[in-house]
């Protein structure tokens, strides 16, 4: 069992289920009161959703990789990079918006995550 991967695992399915539930209280529906049309009222929601798909089934990858041991280390490092990016993401806009990093942290957990997926992966 490799514990980083699970670690990761564990972090990104508590981060799947805040997303689907404290961001559609807190996110999605402020967007869905505004007085935009209809259609992109409902491409935001399914964007959001699907990250939200996107971080369980990365969860599920993690946990397969933690308990095979014979792990592909080649997606470990593919799923570090687009954790990795995602945290950049969030600096690159609270930068360029001119807000505080910690006014955003999701950052931090993105970024301990793409630290424990790519400490695990390396052989």
């Amino acid at each position: 069992m490799n514990t980083l991967l699970l670690i990761a695992g564990v972090l990104t399915a508590i981060t799947a289920l805040i997303h689907s539930i404290a961001g559609e209280l807190t996110t999605i529906r402020l967007l869905t009161k505004t007085d935009l049309p209809q259609v992109p009222k409902t491409e935001l929601r399914a964007g959001w959703y699907m990250v939200t798909v996107h971080l369980l089934v990365s969860a599920i990858m993690l946990f397969v990789l933690a308990a095979d041991t014979d792990q592909n280390f080649l997606i470990g490092k593919f799923l570090a990079l687009q954790f990795w990016g995602y945290g950049l993401v969030f600096l690159l806009l609270a930068f360029i918006k001119k807000i505080k990093a910690f006014q955003v942290p999701q950052w931090v957990l993105l970024f301990i995550i793409a630290g424990l997926i790519f400490w695990g992966s390396v052989r």
